[in-house]
């Protein structure tokens, strides 16, 4: 470890992480070799906390003069005014629970119930932080008017359909062309220039910073804001959907989202494979390949008339909703494709030589197209859309896409390197990877990025932050619109990675070291500095990872990376002692994650299963594997994961964020009871 200084713009700590060779018999094929004496495998410059402390002087000091008094001490003499107005209110009121109520009865536009939400956030928190219960009406001399506007202000179209205009002056003007960019509006009232955060989600994730004096002071401002992102989704991976709304997380209601689908369209009850197998994948000698699995079924033959009719018939089905923005047309994960001598003459025709179907870019683009000309005229100007993933990952040879077709390109941790950014020459995982968002990027109009910010099979430390705030920028750089993260809601240990992912996914440039501070300050307060290292910590343990993909693994292994944060931790919470409640939960949440993990990881990782799906016990790998410490491990922490999903949930709580979603608790006696019959059957 060292430290750099770099002119004037502070100073940075340097690690750099030197391996030896491997021995003769490595065989990881995730990972790296490494052959030299000495190999630097990874170099870590992150700001150092002083520096981090000297920018942050320096933004407050380049802030607007707050000089608006926008309530102080119990009254206000502005008023909540919502232009037009909806129809069915009695107004004037200061009753605000009567008033949300009966808003919410009449109430009948799209987006209002979520505006009405945020409406009710903006009221509670001027009565927080100044004691103020603010008026709601129709007309008044100062108001926060919530105004719908066709056109911009300089009479140009919005540039996206949920930009809004703050302005602050003699009334606080939030204005937008829909009621989404008017709530959009208000959570970015209260979170620029009121100091309200939602670091996780439900009660214990809320700070609302009470000012001096009990006086909520506002600069005058006057500026249109427009997301980064044309759509953005997957934050909370839908599990706590008004947390994505106060972060400005969920875009445009993430309509540009979509996935693995051909089974959706053609399904082996309606079409049976012995009666209709010409529509069917079928291998070399005609036979259907026929695959089920927990998360794929059989694909079709995407060069089948019948099928190209009966997709297309319900892909207008489908586009015809009033709010359909993009269906999907991707193939069944990893389900073997077609190599029907119809699809082999596709892929012939456009260069493509592989014959085993797993290169099939140009044909799916062929079956976009044809699908396409089909559409009706009415539906033309939406998306159809398939993944950048498994056998259609590479570019294509030589089909092109039509202009609306879409693609979301995954960086997929089981194939990609997720020690650090994905422009980072260091890593050949990431080198192709990068090749392939700068070619996609130049053929697709609406482009999307996936990636997996809270794992969907490993409830340890996953330090990605260090990764996205590159990537992201980077992405949008490239021609990327659109983001679909899959952020499974594993809060306690995976939050602070969907919390920053949050808040990039409405503006992609803002300083993440900065974002950090405030997180580790305001959420930790007397516990900040010990629970700074423990997060540091994990994003420093996987940056210093050699390069690879299923990182996450190597680094669970790693000997004295559990010590280390839980020292953090324990420091953190002899901090929080007799300190408000809040503090203390909030260390303790991140205690309780990070020992769900630890213990999870012991069974799970060692073992090559996942507790919540015995079906991996099956599999070829773990053919004769010994079972035997699997199962003191797993009766040895029943307990345990019993009463901690018990006191956290999994996202219905008032109070506490999901430690984890329903379908990830361990199944504890189904585990038990699948070793079992693998045991008797020897």
């Amino acid at each position: 470890m060292g430290s750099i200084k770099l002119g004037d713009k502070g100073s940075r700590d340097l690690f750099i992480a030197v391996r030896g060779p491997d021995p003769g018999d490595f065989e990881n094929e995730k990972l790296q070799r490494l052959t030299d004496v000495a190999n630097a495998v990874a170099v870590y410059v992150p700001r150092t906390a002083k520096a981090v402390e000297q920018v942050r002087r320096a933004s407050r000091a380049s802030r607007p003069t707050c000089d608006v008094v926008l309530a102080s001490q119990g009254g206000s003499h502005f008023a909540l005014i919502v232009e037009p107005s909806p129809e069915g209110l009695s107004l004037p009121t200061e009753d605000h629970s009567a008033f949300l109520a009966r808003w919410k009865e009449v109430g009948r536009r799209r987006g209002e119930p979520e505006l009405i939400d945020a409406v009710d956030d903006l009221l509670r928190i001027v009565e927080l932080q100044s004691g103020a219960k603010l008026k709601v009406s129709d007309e008044a001399d100062h108001g926060i008017r919530l105004r719908l506007r066709d056109s911009a202000p300089d009479g140009q179209k919005w540039p996206h359909v949920e930009s809004y205009r703050l302005a602050i002056d003699s009334d606080v003007l939030i204005e937008s062309s829909t009621l989404e960019g008017i709530q959009q509006g208000i959570y970015g009232l209260l979170t620029d220039h009121m100091d309200c955060h939602w670091f996780l989600p439900r009660g214990m994730g809320e700070e609302i910073i009470l000012p001096a004096e009990k006086t909520i002071c506002l600069p005058r401002v006057d500026a249109v804001h427009t997301p980064s992102f044309f759509s953005a989704t997957g934050m909370s991976w839908s599990n706590a959907r008004r947390w994505d709304r106060r972060n400005r997380a969920f875009i445009n209601r993430g309509r540009m989202v979509f996935g693995h689908a051909w089974s959706s369209f053609i399904n082996r009850n309606e079409y049976p494979y012995e009666k209709n197998s010409e529509m069917w994948a079928r291998d070399l000698e005609d036979k259907v390949r026929v695959f089920h699995t927990a998360y794929a079924q059989t694909n079709f033959c995407s060069t089948s008339p019948e099928v190209i009719d009966v997709v297309s018939r319900k892909a207008n089905e489908r586009l015809a909703a009033p709010d359909a923005l993009v269906t999907s047309l991707d193939p069944e994960d990893y389900a073997p494709m077609c190599l029907c001598e119809r699809c082999r003459e596709v892929d012939t025709s456009y260069g493509v030589s592989e014959p085993d179907g797993t290169f099939v870019t140009d044909r799916l683009l062929h079956f976009s197209n044809q699908v396409f000309q089909r559409l009706d005229e009415k539906n033309k100007d939406k998306f159809l859309g398939i993944l950048v993933y498994g056998f259609q990952m590479e570019l294509p040879v030589n089909a092109r896409p039509h202009p609306n077709h879409t693609g979301l390109i995954c960086n997929m941790p089981w194939q990609y390197d997720h020690t650090r950014p994905f422009n980072d020459p260091t890593s050949p995982r990431n080198v192709e990877f990068h090749r392939l968002l700068q070619g996609w990027g130049k053929i697709l109009s609406q482009y999307g990025f996936y990636d997996y910010y809270g794992h969907w099979s490993y409830w340890g430390p996953w330090g990605v932050v260090q990764k996205m705030r590159e990537d992201l920028p980077a992405f949008r750089d490239l021609g990327g619109t659109y983001l679909m993260i899959e952020s499974q809601p594993n809060f306690a240990i995976h939050g602070l990675n969907l919390y920053i992912a949050s808040r990039l996914a409405w503006n992609v440039d803002l300083d993440v070291d900065l974002l950090l501070d405030e997180f580790y300050r305001k959420f930790y307060g007397p516990a900040a500095e010990p629970m700074r290292q423990y997060w540091q910590a994990i994003d420093r343990h996987q940056a210093l990872t050699r390069p690879g993909s299923n990182v996450h693994l190597v680094v669970a292994r790693r000997q004295g990376f559990y010590e280390e944060l839980f020292g953090h931790l324990d420091r953190a919470v002899q901090l929080a002692v007799d300190r408000p409640q809040r503090y203390r939960d909030r260390v303790q949440f991140a205690r309780d994650g990070l020992l769900w993990g630890q213990r999870r990881a012991s069974i799970e990782v060692v073992n090559n299963f996942r507790l919540f799906r015995p079906g991996d016990l099956t599999k070829e790998v773990n053919k004769g594997r010994d079972y035997s410490q699997a199962i003191q491990l797993i009766e040895q922490n029943r307990e345990f994961f019993r009463q901690t999903i018990e006191k956290y949930g999994t996202g219905g709580h008032e109070y506490w964020p999901a430690l984890t979603p329903t379908y990830f608790v361990p199944q504890i006696d189904r585990m038990l009871e699948a070793i079992k019959k693998l045991g008797d059957s020897g």
